[in-house]
């Protein structure tokens, strides 16, 4: 599930690996007051005419303090293909939005074997 920082294909994000993503999934630290509690994660599909692209959410599992102010979140990848980011926490102060590419083969890849 969540992500190795010493993973040679890791993309980090922020500092101190606060934001995560691997071939094995994605993690984000929740930090200052609450950056990051509402980061999604999704696999791009296609085209949108509303919003530009279409999506399929990964699946988030939140472990976040009672005030939702900091904490962890886990995302598992859909497999192959581009991702988009937003509102991930990488640091005290800021989030970020961004894309993301998998290019290497999941366990979640239909018809696609894993080697270990």
């Amino acid at each position: 599930m969540a992500s190795n920082p010493t993973d040679d294909h890791a993309l980090v994000l922020g500092s101190n690996d606060s934001a995560l993503i691997t071939p094995h999934g994605a993690t984000m630290r929740v930090r200052g007051g609450g950056i990051g509690a509402r980061a999604t994660l999704a696999r791009i599909t296609g085209t949108d005419r509303r919003y530009r692209f279409a999506r399929e959410f990964c699946t988030a599992t939140r472990t976040l303090s009672r005030s939702g102010r900091s904490g962890t979140i886990t995302w598992d990848l859909l497999g192959r293909g581009v991702y988009a980011y937003t509102n991930w926490c990488i640091s005290s102060s800021q989030s970020r939005t961004g894309y993301a590419l998998c290019r290497h083969r999941l366990k979640t890849d239909p018809l696609s074997p894993v080697e270990n």
